[in-house]
């Protein structure tokens, strides 16, 4: 589902919540909880049913809510952020409500999977996808009766050199880290100009894309899924000497477009 999709449909449940509620009363949360590791906090279904409807003063409505979470079949459900708590912006109904409760997920709930993941899990911290402008020539993909057709624009060295570094910092400030700070790169081995100029626009020695280099040169351009035995070798890599190791991979789409993802390495 898209971003756009998913954020009309919640607007959308949120208006028919407060439909429901009196002009007193605050909005229910929409989103309660996301599942994320194992946090601490377990909730019992029907405590959360009656905190819930507690927060209504509609006798007929506090019923429903009731109701629907009997429906749910659920007995527990654990929590990173206590969703009534009024010390973590418990519910008011303001407009921008469901955008702040997910980035209080975002800022209790993310660190539980780096803290819980087993040795050589990849935990994703942060994704990202931008359109290079002007660039609709570079990548264009099509389905026919052999398979899928790839054409390659001779502009998409210069696309990628020229459009890679400033996404990159954008995400890397954004989670509050600069390049430096990253200890692994993965990006998709889609030939030698690909890896050349991604590592040129971030002024990286080639070297450092050393596992995408390795799969390129034993399996070549698998298109899609190269990414994902790049990063198995950059998780099977010796020598590393940080319990955490923090890095970046991206791979490119039509357009020119680049999608990737922040990501740590869990070594302990």
């Amino acid at each position: 589902m898209s971003t756009a999709v998913a954020q009309a449909l919640l607007t959308r449940t949120a208006a028919r919540t407060r439909e429901h509620t009196s002009p007193s009363a605050p909005t229910v949360p929409v989103i309660e909880a996301i599942a994320t590791g194992a946090p601490g906090l377990v909730l019992d279904q029907s405590d959360a049913a009656d905190r819930v409807a507690g927060q209504l003063t509609d006798p007929e409505q506090r019923a429903r809510i009731k109701r629907i979470f009997r429906k749910t079949m659920i007995n527990t459900r654990r929590f990173a952020v206590d969703p009534l708590n009024p010390r973590l912006l418990a519910p008011g109904g303001e407009s921008a409500m469901i955008q702040d409760r997910m980035r209080l997920f975002y800022r209790h709930a993310v660190p539980l999977r780096a803290e819980q993941a087993e040795a050589g899990t990849i935990v994703i911290r942060d994704k990202f996808t931008h359109l290079f402008e002007a660039t609709e020539d570079g990548i264009a993909v099509g389905v026919n009766h052999d398979g899928i057709a790839c054409e390659l624009s001779e502009n998409v060295p210069e696309y990628i050199y020229n459009g890679v570094a400033p996404v990159v910092a954008d995400v890397l400030h954004r989670n509050g880290l600069r390049q430096a700070d990253i200890d692994a790169w993965a990006i998709h081995p889609g030939g030698p100009k690909i890896l050349l100029e991604s590592a040129r626009s971030l002024g990286l020695p080639p070297a450092a894309a050393a596992p995408s280099w390795q799969i390129l040169g034993e399996y070549g351009n698998m298109s899609s899924v190269s990414l994902i035995f790049v990063l198995e070798r950059v998780v099977g890599r010796a020598g590393a000497d940080k319990p955490t190791e923090t890095g970046v991979a991206f791979s490119f789409a039509p357009g020119v477009t680049i999608e990737g993802i922040l990501f740590d390495v869990v070594r302990r």
